[in-house]
């Protein structure tokens, strides 16, 4: 056997870092954001494995800056069909009905003589 057969002159491909789940990084805890090592002015995206928390890892630009941490909680919406969320039955706000129906009793008071400053 020839030694010059069996020498590749293609340079060995390194493998290419992919960025998976959209550039987030599922992390079992907050321990594991904590200690997840980033380079300095970088921002990266951690979620845990059931998908209720996300944390935000900025690192400052230099490294003498300490790292800022965000923490948020998800919750699921349901969509309609047009891709629009659903509203809920939240007490904290009123829809354009309730706000006609209150128009038309403030129009109904004027009326009466009943109008306040």
């Amino acid at each position: 056997m020839n030694p010059q057969q069996n020498f590749n002159t293609q340079p060995a491909q390194q493998p290419v870092a992919q960025i998976q789940n959209g550039g987030l990084v599922i992390v079992p805890g907050e321990d594991d954001v904590l200690n997840y090592p980033l380079a300095p002015g970088y921002s990266m995206a951690f979620v845990n494995s059931n998908f209720t928390n996300l944390w935000v890892k900025t690192s400052g630009l230099t490294q003498l800056e300490p790292p800022k941490y965000e923490k948020y909680q998800l919750t699921k919406e349901s969509m309609s069909a047009q891709g629009v969320a659903e509203p809920k039955d939240n007490p904290d706000y009123a829809t354009k009905a309730d706000i006609d129906r209150l128009w038309t009793e403030v129009k109904k008071l004027r009326s009466k003589g009943g109008e306040t400053k």
